[in-house]
């Protein structure tokens, strides 16, 4: 007979290799196709750099649910990662002032994740790039908890994206999606 332990252990793993299944081929595809260098694919490979950290999150602190923004995925200033300070992206972006409708700049792109949920479990989140100046190479992108890289031409946003707004932007054409 398991202990219950022993069975909350057990279907941790289970959902961990079932977000496995849908985040890890979206982002193995997305590393094969994207070069990080290229300025115009920077936004599109740290959204899945994202997605993955907000599994990884949600996997490791399920009580909590989805990382609710970016500080939270960032670094402990004491070094002892946990559910407020997580260790899973850089200072950089994940930035201790990526809270709300704040943002997070590495490279030509601003990065944003916010939560519909006010309080643990954040059932959800999504994610914005946008990048710091106009330029026809550069798009603006945006992903939810379900991993489907969406992405849209345009001038760089003011404020990220709503949920809705997100949902509404057709998924990348190039295959950044599940």
């Amino acid at each position: 007979m398991k202990s219950p332990a022993l069975k909350i252990v057990l279907g941790a793993v289970a959902i961990l290799l079932a977000l496995a299944m849908v985040a890890l081929p979206n982002l193995l595809r997305s590393r094969m196709t994207a070069d990080p260098a290229s300025p115009a694919a920077a936004g599109v490979w740290y959204v899945c750099t994202i997605n993955t950290s907000q599994v990884m999150y949600f996997t490791t602190y399920e009580k909590v649910g989805y990382a609710p923004n970016l500080a939270v995925l960032g670094p402990a200033e004491n070094g002892q990662c946990n559910p407020e300070h997580a260790c899973l992206l850089d200072s950089v972006i994940a930035c201790p002032q990526g809270t709300d409708q704040e943002w997070c700049t590495k490279g030509l792109y601003r990065y944003n994740v916010q939560s519909s949920s006010t309080e643990p479990p954040y059932k959800d989140y999504w994610v914005t790039a946008t990048p710091i100046k106009a330029s026809p190479n550069l798009k603006n992108y945006c992903s939810t908890e379900d991993a489907v890289i969406r992405i849209e031409s345009g001038t760089p946003l003011k404020r990220p994206y709503t949920r809705d707004e997100c949902l509404a932007v057709p998924p990348d054409p190039n295959g950044y999606h599940p």
